[in-house]
């Protein structure tokens, strides 16, 4: 096919999406920020290819749901309700220029040198306002329209609709994130090459179930990576200033356990910026019931801060081997950290 007839074929896929007719099934109402929590993916040992999946790359940075309006600021929050309105400016005024009324799933993500995210570089970014990347919105979902919920909608028909919007915007911070449809394959492998965190697999005909964690989408990881709680840390040793380790919790059966050390991913900074965090909420009282290790050096502290860590396995008692800090997760709260094995 030559560059004018694939052309053509691209603006009639577009008139025909914008002429779509909204569902009966999806009533005209206000999108209100607690009716629109995001949908949450499980953990998937293993790859599969189905022709009624389609597969996305797995971004690293924070998610989070925009409302636009034709006559309203736009607002973006954390799947935690978290208001991002003063932290990614840049993104919001983006969005502001979609002059439609949506409600827009998607992810807050920080860019290096290489069109890569990185996630070291938002978090730096969210806390002291330097940017050393590009920051940019990807958007995947689209649970809104002009007031009408298209959660009931199929995938590939939500899609469809958010491609036309996002298109029609044109604007480099805000990016539609693309699919491959059938086969996952080659994303991995790109995903391996290029040290992405993993994929992301979502059966094409899925409906959006909202604050729920679904097994119509799975995450496909590169890399184990994992959420943790800080319940305390240890003493420095040697040349090293602040705290030598972290001490990281995850609840299992709603009880804070303890899940093993973490004493590398830092450098003087985060060191300085991570131990004044936590010397703000030390406490007497030992969060956890077992043996930990270091216990005479450790200082515990309340547990609120969420970390994430890489890992390379889990050991038969299930603690972390191994764990490499990557950053605070500071959309996310304790209470949602807990201890999930992967789906086979």
């Amino acid at each position: 096919m030559d560059f004018k007839a694939k052309a053509k074929k691209e603006e009639a896929k577009e008139e025909v999406v914008e002429a779509a007719p909204v569902p009966k099934a999806a009533k005209k109402k206000a999108p209100e920020v607690n009716d629109y929590k995001p949908m949450l993916a499980k953990l998937a040992a293993q790859l599969f290819e189905d022709p009624d999946w389609i597969y996305e790359k797995k971004l690293d940075g924070y998610r989070a749901v925009a409302f636009t309006s034709l006559n309203k600021k736009t607002s973006l929050f954390s799947r935690n309700g978290i208001d991002f309105k003063s932290a990614y400016a840049p993104v919001i005024k983006a969005l502001d220029k979609l002059k439609v009324t949506a409600v827009i799933d998607g992810e807050v993500v920080a860019e290096n040198k290489h069109g890569e995210g990185e996630f070291q570089i938002l978090q730096n970014y969210r806390q002291s306002g330097e940017l050393k990347g590009k920051l940019k919105f990807y958007a995947f979902d689209l649970l809104n329209l002009d007031g009408h919920d298209l959660r009931g909608l199929e995938l590939l028909k939500r899609k469809e609709l958010l491609k036309v919007i996002i298109k029609k915007l044109d604007d480099p911070i805000i990016i539609y994130s693309e699919h491959v449809e059938g086969t996952g394959k080659k994303l991995l492998a790109e995903a391996e090459s290029k040290g992405w965190e993993g994929i992301i697999g979502k059966a094409a005909n899925s409906t959006y179930s909202s604050d729920k964690r679904s097994g119509n989408w799975l995450k496909f990881k590169i890399n184990k990576r994992q959420e943790a709680i800080i319940i305390g840390y240890t003493k420095p040793a040697g040349s090293r200033h602040y705290f030598g380790s972290l001490v990281l919790g995850m609840y299992k059966d709603k009880e804070l356990v303890y899940t093993g050390n973490c004493g590398t991913g830092f450098n003087a900074a985060s060191l300085k910026r991570l131990h004044a965090q936590m010397d703000a909420i030390k406490t007497s009282v030992k969060p956890v019931k077992e043996k930990v290790d270091q216990e005479r050096t450790i200082t515990w502290i309340k547990p609120k801060l969420v970390c994430d860590v890489v890992f390379t396995e889990w050991t038969d008692n299930m603690h972390l081997r191994h764990p490499v800090f990557k950053g605070l997760r500071e959309d996310k709260t304790a209470d949602s950290v807990t201890i999930v094995p992967a789906e086979s």
